[in-house]
């Protein structure tokens, strides 16, 4: 990822990336194996011939090849493309640079098991209000190809009960192909934000300030930026280096629009604790822990604490998210159904409204 977000084209989107998962596993035998004295192209040979999906295999056939020719990891990480996430290549890179990449891997295998675990978490706890939104969605579908089986009307038209314009096999493929498209697009829109596109910083935004949800995204950021730092300033990397990638691994459009002040404020000599409340979009437990870190001479171990902290938040929140966006999904299918029968009624009932009256007057 770019020092900001990505002006790659869009068709890169659809590049394979390893999963979480998948990285997960793989760091924790890595890091296994090297701390075991193991060689890094034996290790590497191993992980091309047994372990994970085709994709997978192939990627780590090729970076084995680069290391049998003589290439450090992180340039033979490189022939993959984007294929591994950029903070993998970046840390690979540091525990490269200061002999420490065994611990780096263990590291990394933490990381992401965590995000696997969140993940899993959020999936569980939103699957039955999911299966009766697809549910609800079905039965319209359902409706809408029932009509074509309906005697139509005196003037030979299709009976529409739900006043949608679909009526029949034709109808419904209509309404599967408008549900795929917004399906497509949410994936599409999803995928460019997790990889940093440059035309979803407003998206962003927009998503930090919805109430309870925004304040959720922002501990998720902030774990990261803590975890990051206390990787990357337990070894020597530079501060120019060092204070992007972690700006970086929050995938906070907020944060990362700050990465030139922050930067230029680090290496002019101020504070670190300086430096980042001058940016002035960081919250005060932050930056109260980035100062006692710093004087103490303890800044790692402080921020291992603290990304620790806002992930048992995190954890917290989200059962209380998925809780209301249970609620949110079960209101939205009763407002389907709801909007159903009104629509049926509408198409039924109405237009025999005046005839009713008249006859009863």
């Amino acid at each position: 990822m770019p020092t900001r977000f990505s002006r790659r084209p869009d068709f890169m989107l659809i590049e394979p990336r390893i999963s979480h998962q998948e990285l997960s596993l793989l760091c924790r035998r890595l890091g296994t194996a090297l701390g075991a004295g193991v060689d890094i192209r034996r290790v590497w040979e191993r992980e091309a011939q047994g372990h994970g999906s085709v994709t997978l295999r192939a990627r780590m056939l090729r970076v084995s090849d680069e290391l049998i020719r003589g290439s450090h990891l992180t340039d033979a990480l490189k022939v993959t493309g984007e294929y591994f996430p950029p903070l993998f290549r970046e840390l690979v890179a540091v525990g490269e640079q200061t002999g420490n990449l065994a611990e780096v891997l263990v590291s990394l295998a933490d990381h992401y098991e965590h995000q696997v675990q969140m993940r899993r978490a959020f999936l569980s706890s939103i699957t039955w209000p999911m299966f009766q939104l697809f549910a609800a969605l079905g039965i319209i579908g359902l409706l809408i190809w029932v009509m074509g089986f309906l005697p139509r009307g005196p003037g030979g038209e299709q009976q529409d009960i739900l006043g949608f314009g679909l009526v029949g096999e034709s109808g419904l493929l209509i309404y599967v192909c408008f549900l795929a498209a917004v399906a497509a697009a949410g994936y599409w829109v999803y995928q460019a934000m997790r990889r940093g596109m440059l035309w979803t910083r407003g998206i962003q935004r927009l998503l930090l300030k919805i109430p309870v949800f925004g304040r959720f995204l922002e501990i998720l950021s902030l774990s990261r930026l803590a975890w990051t730092m206390h990787l990357t300033f337990n070894t020597s990397l530079d501060l120019r280096a060092a204070i992007p990638l972690c700006l970086r691994s929050t995938h906070n459009v907020r944060y990362i629009e700050k990465e030139q002040q922050i930067v230029g404020d680090a290496v002019s000599g101020r504070a670190l604790y300086e430096a980042f409340a001058g940016a002035g979009v960081f919250p005060g437990d932050f930056l109260d822990a980035l100062d006692v870190g710093e004087r103490s001479g303890r800044l790692p171990e402080s921020m291992a604490h603290l990304a620790e902290q806002y992930r048992d938040q995190a954890r917290a929140m989200m059962r209380m998210l998925t809780v209301a966006g249970g609620f949110a999904v079960a209101a939205l299918v009763g407002m389907i159904i709801i909007g159903v029968i009104f629509m049926m009624l509408k198409q039924t009932l109405f237009p025999y409204y005046d005839t009713v009256r008249q006859l009863t007057q």
